[in-house]
């Protein structure tokens, strides 16, 4: 898989002096707190992989920006490329069906992630049981530059390309085996570690939908 698909497992992407207004950041906020998920909240999160990061880039080479898109607007896109009108999305239904997949598959751990820190329920005893409180991640605003080409995000230009992808492969590798074998702290080790509180409380709420998840991960 390309470089994009697992920057989520090496370090976020941006630094501050690259970050865009705060207005955008309340934005991708507002969206979450709605239980909106867009291609722009993936890309903050660094969880957009690199052949749909390539698809924006080519859809926007043709004037259609879907960072803006939310998993409805993108399910109709699908559809529509499809269809006799398709035009410039012409060829691109199934990477948009499987960005659509990605995005509901990313949500339904979002959902997991929030119902694991609430209040438990009443446990077999009828006592409360005790839920650990997980901060869900605010997306790190992103200029849209940044995901649409610019001098500064050029990976043509890394010194050692070859030995930067060797080794993006090993830890993409060690991370889809530990999620095979439902392996939480293995898997949560080769994340950021910024993010790894969310997504071990994204695993341990449905440990047995991991291996499914790596797969859609690596497949995407």
């Amino acid at each position: 898989m390309l470089i994009g698909a697992v920057f989520f497992l090496v370090c976020p992407l941006t630094d501050s002096a690259r970050c865009a207004p705060d207005s955008a950041g309340q934005e991708i906020r507002a969206l979450e707190q709605e239980g909106k998920l867009t291609v722009r909240a993936l890309r903050g999160w660094s969880m957009l992989p690199a052949p749909f990061m390539q698809l924006a880039l080519s859809l926007h080479g043709s004037g259609i920006d879907i960072l803006g898109a939310d998993l409805q607007e993108i399910e109709a896109l699908a559809h529509k490329a499809k269809s006799a009108d398709a035009g410039a999305l012409a060829g691109h239904a199934d990477t948009l069906g499987k960005l659509a997949e990605y995005m509901k598959e990313f949500a339904a751990r979002q959902a997991d992630a929030r119902a694991a820190a609430s209040p438990g329920k009443a446990d077999h005893g009828g006592g409360p049981q005790e839920a650990r409180k997980v901060s869900l991640p605010l997306a790190t605003p992103v200029q849209d530059s940044d995901l649409l080409g610019t001098d500064e995000y050029d990976w043509r230009s890394t010194p050692d390309l070859q030995a930067e992808k060797q080794a993006i492969g090993q830890r993409q590798n060690d991370f889809r085996q530990a999620m095979d074998r439902k392996d939480i702290p293995g898997a949560t080790a080769l994340i950021a570690e910024d993010r790894r509180d969310v997504y071990a409380a994204l695993f341990t709420s449905n440990p047995d939908a991991m291996p499914s998840f790596g797969a859609l991960f690596e497949s995407a």
